[in-house]
Parts: structure tokens; sequence; C-alpha cells
């Protein structure tokens, strides 16, 4: 299934981020402890509606605020839209990407 995006959204695809390596300190965290999340994030442009006017193209990677992203759950799909007003930026000295995949980026110069 294939989503087009409308009214000024970009769909994309959020790119993984590093995990953190866990180290014995002999300090004991509780199980539902997470540690704290950058406010931004790496995604892929996968799509964009028609009137987007933020300058990116499809296979560009873009920073986007992580609280603005929408996660979209369609008959056992999902799928990420994000507003062009929170695009902050996109990211050059990389190659587009037509497909699925990371093309052999480092994100993780991108997403700390």
């Amino acid at each position: 299934m294939n989503l087009m995006p409308a009214n000024r959204h970009l769909h994309v695809k959020p790119l993984p981020e590093k995990e953190e390596e866990k180290q014995e300190t002999g300090v004991l965290l509780p199980d539902s402890y997470k540690p704290q999340q950058s406010s931004y994030m790496a995604a892929r442009v996968i799509g964009l509606a028609p009137e987007c006017i933020v300058d990116c193209d499809k296979g560009e990677i873009i920073v986007i605020e992580r609280s603005m992203l929408n996660e979209i759950n369609f008959e056992g799909e999902t799928f990420y839209l994000i507003l062009e007003n929170y695009v902050l930026g996109v990211l050059e000295g990389h190659e587009k990407q037509e497909t699925d995949g990371l093309c052999g980026i480092d994100t993780e110069k991108y997403t700390q």
C-alpha cells in the first residue's frame, strides 16, 4: 500500500538510532528506565504533498521535531507523516535514495 500525503505533509521513514551500550556501573536502574531522547531526529523523505514548498526531494534526509511526527496505523501498515512547518533542515553530504534502506550512510552522526 502506498500513501500519498496531502495538505502540506511529508511522508517520511524515521532512521534508526544508535542504541546505548549497557555498562556495568554497579548502579541499579528499574527495568522501565529509558534514557532521555533528543527532541530531534532524522528521517528519510518518501513522498511529499503536491503543495509542499519545503526544499527537499524524495530520498533526502531531513531533521524534524520528534514530537511532531504523526504515526498512522492503517490496515496493518504504519505510516509516518510530518507537516512541512516542522522540517528543520535537510542534511547535505549523502546520497539520495528512492528505495528502502540506508544506502550506506552513517546515520549515527545525524541522530546524536
